[in-house]
């Protein structure tokens, strides 16, 4: 008997970052990647542990960080009315990958996601080079 296999290796699928932007919260440096993901042959599962993310730092090594398996943080903002303070999202909760999980890639589809990797205290080298994600 055939296995009917529903999700098919990560491997397959393709990552483009699309933006990056860093955010500091507590003392610890987050960077935020938009990506655009595309299917393979088959539907894959993608998950935070998935995605890794490299960056120069300062001493001239590099690190690589894994995303972020939980959401991206939140804060408090004033309410447009200016009334109320209201829960603001650093990343869209419909496209936060660490709130959701994982998301299944249909075959040949896209689906956009954000990744969020807490770099903490480590000094980087250049800010702006937050876009190095690659599939692990």
């Amino acid at each position: 008997m055939a296995s009917n296999r529903l999700t098919h290796s990560v491997k397959a699928i393709t990552i483009t970052p699309t933006n990056a932007w860093n955010d500091t919260v507590d003392g610890n440096l987050l960077v935020h990647v938009s990506l655009d993901v595309q299917g393979g042959p088959g539907d894959a599962t993608l998950a935070p542990s998935n995605l890794s993310l490299m960056l120069a730092l300062a001493n001239g090594g590099k690190k690589a960080y894994t995303a972020m398996p939980v959401a991206a943080p939140t804060y408090q903002k004033l309410s447009s009315l200016g009334s109320t303070m209201q829960t603001a999202y650093e990343v869209d909760p419909r496209e936060d990958l660490g709130r959701l999980g994982s998301v299944i890639v249909p075959a040949h589809g896209t689906v956009k996601v954000v990744a969020t990797f807490l770099v903490g205290s480590d000094v980087i080298a250049n800010p702006t080079e937050n876009r190095a994600v690659t599939l692990k």
